[in-house]
């Protein structure tokens, strides 16, 4: 049954409507508003699949009220019933799936009601969600990152990279999770946070329509992903499968490197992910280590000397980028850049650790200064 809400003018109308429409057996009323109603959260909390508005007592209010559920339920389906068709044009720019003429019977609204499950079959054939966490944070429909994603608070945001960061376990724990996010609150205030912030989430979900439940348990939650993906588990699962890169699979494996934006949730700053940062960073370079091996040895520079500046700019403090562009550009011919790239490597280690590159680096360096100095004779 289509969970629905009704809005009119007066309780008489919206309440006559209630009873046309549950006597098809194929909508359920959940909640039933005057126009000059504005808790808009309360709509939301009632997660209609479908807002029936009464448009020709409402007039423009009708149109008015129908934005703001566009605005704080957008993953409703709106449908006017009006005795005219005056507001027609107005309700489909605004994207309503019908717009119902009075009088009507119970098989004009049985179109109606299949014209909605159409429309939600469609849009769940259409859009795929992932949630990923790789350099922060964030959602992916159809592969396209989502940018207008609004958290209530900087909390609700980290509890729920918490659970997405707990979701191996069948239940994420609540005295865990009070642990790690209030570990100061005292208990009751706590537990009354973590309600508060969990109904946030779930509100932030709904709103951007990424269908991943969190469902209460006794002493926890459990996170349902339905067919939403976690795109950390898809790559790891990939990564794990190359026990061996080859020329035939290396566009693979440089595919898996431009996935990994960033460091785990290395933007976010959340102590509690440390460990993990450093498991899936070792996954990482191990990864690169092998695939630029192969590119150097099948002589694609450029793509050895971008991956390698990549690397660099994620792992500043690790020297095989460093000696790895010098190979580049000594195949290159290119003097100048090999010099600069060791010396840029010199002063950081002295920087950062007071110290030299190591000897292997120090070694191929002079060799490689010896053999030029000889050409240049």
């Amino acid at each position: 049954m289509l969970k629905s809400i009704i809005v009119g003018s007066s309780k008489q109308e919206v309440n006559l409507l209630e009873e046309i429409f549950e006597s098809t057996n194929k909508i359920k009323i959940v909640g039933k508003f005057l126009c000059e109603h504005q808790n808009f959260e309360e709509l939301e909390c009632l997660s209609p699949e479908v807002v029936f508005i009464l448009i020709e007592c409402l007039g423009v209010k009708g149109i008015q009220f129908a934005e703001n559920v566009i605005e704080n339920v957008p993953n409703a389906k709106i449908v006017f019933i009006s005795k005219s068709k005056d507001y027609a044009v107005q309700a489909f720019e605004l994207g309503a799936v019908d717009y119902i003429l009075k009088p009507f019977d119970k098989l004009r609204l049985h179109k109606t009601i299949k014209r909605i499950k159409n429309k939600k079959q469609l849009a769940s054939s259409k859009e795929k969600y992932s949630v990923c966490c790789f350099k922060d944070l964030h959602f992916k429909c159809n592969g396209v990152e989502m940018k207008q994603v609004k958290w209530r608070t900087a909390k609700a945001k980290e509890l729920f990279a918490f659970l997405i960061h707990s979701r191996s376990e069948t239940v994420i724990r609540k005295d865990i999770i009070i642990d790690t996010l209030w570990p100061d609150e005292d208990m009751d205030k706590a537990y009354e946070k973590l309600y508060v912030t969990i109904c946030h989430i779930r509100r932030t979900l709904r709103k951007i329509g990424v269908k991943i439940d969190i469902v209460s348990k006794e002493n926890g939650y459990e996170l349902i992903f339905n067919d939403v993906i976690c795109e950390n588990d898809k790559w790891e699962k990939e990564v794990q499968e190359f026990t061996t890169i080859t020329c035939d699979t290396l566009n693979k494996g440089i595919d898996l490197i431009k996935q990994y934006k960033g460091d785990y949730l290395v933007e976010e700053s959340y102590i509690w992910a440390e460990n993990e940062q450093e498991r899936l960073r070792v996954l990482y370079q191990a990864l690169s280590n092998h695939v630029l091996k192969l590119l150097f040895n099948n002589k694609r520079y450029t793509e050895v000397s971008l991956l390698a500046l990549k690397n660099q700019r994620l792992y500043p403090y690790l020297q095989d980028s460093y000696l790895m562009l010098m190979l580049v550009y000594d195949k290159l011919g290119d003097i100048h850049h090999v010099e600069k790239q060791y010396e840029k490597l010199t002063q950081m280690m002295k920087e950062e650790f007071n110290t030299l590159p190591n000897e292997e680096i120090r070694e191929w360096y002079r060799n490689w200064v010896k053999k030029h100095s000889i050409d240049s004779i």
